[in-house]
């Protein structure tokens, strides 16, 4: 078939679909032009004309770990906590409110805390005051019988204090603290300290103390 022939058929074709080849012709290298773009990663328009960015979102896990508390502008919470505490996880949650929080765990020597001046114990419902009081209960009959007193007998404190020392040393407390980000992401707040950080005030009151709390920490 001759070069005139096959132009006057593709004419031919052109005229018998009307205007609709002729917008296909037109769509076709635009189409393939956007499909190019997007494998090589170049940023294309939307429909709406704004084109979209390649860089990642910023997790609020990283913006409270990287932020700091009004209190101490100068120390990031992550340089805080995990430079207190051992065994660190940071999770992006839902409280119990429905408010979108970033949550510490992590864990604290018994012996620390006692020595800090916070209270582990079991009267007012503190969960780690009641695992707490098992283990010692646990190790002070294992430190009592390996001095050889009997169960019927009160335990010498005296005799099993070494053994009980060693046995606090190892104890491990776990804690937990809620934060919050402030609407435009650019304040932290701490807005649930762990239960297990009270201290008895000057009227033999066990309280929450926010200052002492952040104290320990930041020390």
């Amino acid at each position: 078939m001759t070069r005139h022939m096959k132009v006057s058929l593709s004419i031919a074709a052109v005229l018998a679909c009307g205007g609709v080849c002729v917008r296909w012709f037109v769509k076709a290298p635009a189409a393939r032009a956007a499909r190019s773009s997007r494998v090589a990663g170049t940023p294309s328009a939307d429909p709406s004309g704004a084109g979209y960015s390649t860089a990642p979102a910023i997790l609020d896990v990283d913006l409270v770990k990287n932020g700091s508390l009004p209190e101490y502008k100068n120390t990031t919470v992550r340089q805080a906590f995990e430079g207190t505490f051992q065994d660190p996880e940071w999770k992006s949650t839902v409280n119990l409110q429905g408010q979108k929080v970033v949550t510490f765990q992590g864990t604290v020597k018994y012996a620390v805390l006692k020595e800090a001046g916070f209270y582990i114990g079991t009267w007012n419902g503190v969960r780690q005051g009641i695992e707490a009081e098992k283990q010692i209960s646990e190790q002070r009959h294992r430190c009592s019988e390996g001095a050889g007193q009997t169960e019927m007998s009160a335990p010498d404190q005296a005799t099993i204090g070494p053994c009980m020392a060693k046995a606090y040393q190892s104890m491990v407390i776990p804690v937990a603290f809620e934060f919050t980000l402030s609407p435009d992401k650019k304040t932290v707040e701490m807005t649930l300290p762990d239960s297990v950080f009270q201290k008895f005030d000057s009227d033999h009151r066990l309280k929450k103390q926010r200052e002492a709390t952040l104290a320990f920490i930041y020390q």
